[in-house]
């Protein structure tokens, strides 16, 4: 399944891929195609089994490369969980990677990037980055936050197994 070729987002990445001196590939269409239809997190490995199943002929080598391009394009959102696998996520909407804010399930590894911060939000970090600017006289360019516990299906199941006990 390819991306649309008339899509403004097909378009949009095959600008960016022109103008970044890259030829968007087969694969690479085939890659980004498949990221552009999740917002799930997904390691390398995750996208190869899933392709695999679709597609023959993508090798993980070719999936690694596309996502290092992609993330030198600044297309791509990435976070590294306490598994030490890395996970990846197309940006889509004028999305940015300047301010990262995640909530993870220790149990499912599902993944809630938010970025509808609260007036307090925005305030506490602003006064953050400030203090650390000034203390370490460091220009912050973005954070990345996760907040790691349970979603509501892991809670609901291991409330269901401590009551079947």
């Amino acid at each position: 399944m390819l991306t649309e070729e008339g899509s403004p987002y097909f378009q949009e990445t095959k600008r960016q891929f022109e103008r970044a001196g890259y030829r968007l590939t087969l694969p690479r269409k085939i890659i980004i195609n498949f990221l552009a239809q999740t917002e799930k997190y997904l390691s390398a490995e995750e996208i190869f089994s899933a392709l695999q199943k679709e597609t023959l002929g993508i090798g993980l080598a070719t999936i690694y490369r596309t996502l290092l391009l992609l993330e030198d394009l600044k297309t791509l959102s990435k976070i590294t969980l306490d598994d030490g696998k890395t996970r990846y996520r197309l940006l889509k909407n004028n999305e940015t990677i300047e301010h990262q804010h995640f909530l993870i399930c220790e149990y499912c590894n599902k993944t809630i990037r938010y970025s509808d911060f609260s007036e307090l939000e925005k305030s506490l970090f602003k006064g953050i980055e400030e203090e650390l600017t000034g203390r370490f006289n460091f220009h912050i360019e973005r954070h990345l936050v996760e907040y790691f516990g349970s979603c509501a299906e892991c809670r609901e199941k291991i409330y269901e197994n401590n009551n079947s006990l």
